[in-house]
């Protein structure tokens, strides 16, 4: 439902924006508002809003938009009526590109972060520490199973 009227507000020229860009809406008044919170997705508080005065009306912003969701202005006007704003912050489309890297551009991403490149059955000699470990976990496991049937077997358990 909230992602129809989300939708549905594009029409009303309310904003659609990218995570990361800042949310601005100009209200229609020419007071500045009271108590203007943003409610912002994940977080249980209600944060604060710049409101910035012009000669057309109030300008309120909000610049956290990190996370994708549905974001909501709130203030209270000079007559203490309640009134809200609804924006939708998506996410960046780039950040999905499931492109591969290179070794090279790889590090460029994790700095100093010491890292090693291990292709899926290649026979690593020297790994230590660094083994699977689910391979012999499963071992165990069918290892242990076996034993329990033996011992049912042997007691005279019938599944």
């Amino acid at each position: 439902r909230q992602t129809v009227q989300f939708a549905a507000s594009q029409a009303l020229n309310r904003a659609n924006v990218v995570a990361g860009q800042p949310l601005q809406t100009k209200l229609g008044i020419t007071e500045t508002p009271t108590d203007a919170k943003a409610a912002v997705p994940g977080v249980d508080d209600e944060l604060e809003l710049t409101v910035e005065s012009a000669a057309d009306g109030p300008l309120m912003a909000f610049e956290e938009t990190s996370r994708a969701g549905f974001y909501q202005f709130a203030w209270t006007d000079r007559a203490g009526q309640r009134d809200a704003d609804d924006f939708a912050v998506s996410i960046d489309g780039r950040e999905s590109d499931g492109t591969h890297l290179a070794e090279e551009e790889l590090e460029k991403f994790l700095g100093n972060v010491d890292w090693r490149l291990m292709s899926i059955g290649a026979d690593e000699t020297g790994v230590g520490d660094q083994a699977e470990l689910w391979r012999t976990g499963a071992m165990i496991f069918l290892g242990l199973i076996g034993c329990e049937s033996l011992f049912a077997a042997w007691i005279g358990r019938e599944r």
